[in-house]
């Protein structure tokens, strides 16, 4: 641990010390200690698959969830994983209401998988898509919500915004955007997928309809982790579509729905391996903090689930 700052050294991670790497905002370098826990979890559920997928995964993706969405400034109720934040856009675009003649409106910052997905839901439908253009450097806040709003119209049915856009860095104003949207009866879905751990995320305040953003970025959980989230007027309507159904209402999810073990798992042993830090501790809202100092201070968490459910049954 570097003692100027308090923050890790490169030790901290398993790059190759002959790298300079500088993409972790596309494929983010996960911590050694992360990377163990999360072996610690696969191998807790390769003793016993069937006791742990069915027994204990419940409780214990409950309680990640939960300090996920304490994290987020989220109520957790609207809150569910999945493998990455393309995922999570497809599956609310893939569900937009959209009748011939409508708009779905984004800007040209907009994240080329999602403007293609954009572009199927619009041509399915017969609608159109709108795209604004939204100028660098943009010259503050108030001009880029400008520039996005200006282009709504009564034909305008989902808004399309990146919270800090892959393509140019740009921080949106996603507060402003939705507020206004919002007062028009727009929905706003927020492709969050740079946010967390870069910027302070409250999702409670910014009020989107959907925010949807990664975790095995800058928050550095392991790949493949991430989070949509649903705002309570639309949840009986959302479905989060998978196979090989368990109990949704064990697993925390809106009640109609499913979930995957598979997906589940994936994601369990992505989100819980990030917050192997902070022992029975709010996670704090700078990234700084899923970082180890020694095994014997890991994961709250699994000891707390493990304290509610007791050894794996078979």
């Amino acid at each position: 641990m570097a003692k100027a700052t308090g923050l890790p050294d490169a030790s901290a991670w398993a790059l190759d010390p002959g790298l300079a790497y500088l993409n972790h905002g596309g494929f983010g370098a996960t911590p050694a200690c992360v990377q163990a826990e999360q072996r610690d979890w696969q191998a807790d559920m390769e003793r016993n698959p069937t006791g742990f997928l069915v027994r204990q995964l419940p409780d214990l993706l409950d309680a990640v969830r939960a300090q996920v969405a304490a994290f987020l400034g989220a109520d957790e109720g609207g809150l569910v994983f999945t493998g990455n934040a393309t995922t999570g856009m497809q599956t609310v675009i893939a569900q937009a209401r959209l009748a011939p003649g409508d708009d779905v409106l984004t800007t040209d910052h907009c994240y080329p998988a999602i403007l293609a997905q954009l572009r199927r839901a619009a041509d399915r439908a017969g609608a159109e898509l709108a795209i604004a253009p939204v100028p660098q450097p943009a010259g503050g806040r108030a001009v880029v919500a400008e520039a996005v709003l200006s282009r709504l119209s009564p034909r305008t049915r989902l808004v399309v915004v990146d919270h800090v856009a892959s393509c140019s860095g740009m921080v949106f104003p996603v507060e402003e955007i939705a507020a206004e949207c919002r007062r028009r009866g727009v929905p706003v879905l927020v492709d969050g997928a740079h946010a967390a751990g870069m910027l302070p995320v409250d999702l409670g305040r910014l009020g989107a309809d959907f925010w949807v953003g990664n975790l095995h970025k800058w928050v550095c959980a392991p790949k493949a982790a991430a989070v949509l989230y649903t705002a309570p007027q639309w949840r009986d309507s959302l479905r989060v579509g998978c196979q090989n159904s368990c109990r949704a209402s064990d697993l925390g999810l809106y009640p109609q729905h499913s979930c995957s073990f598979a997906s589940s798992i994936c994601s369990y042993s992505g989100c819980s391996a990030g917050w192997c830090c902070s022992r029975g501790a709010t996670p704090p809202r700078t990234w700084r903090s899923w970082y180890c100092g020694t095994r014997s201070r890991s994961c709250g968490v699994r000891s707390a689930a493990r304290n509610r459910t007791g050894p794996t049954a078979p």
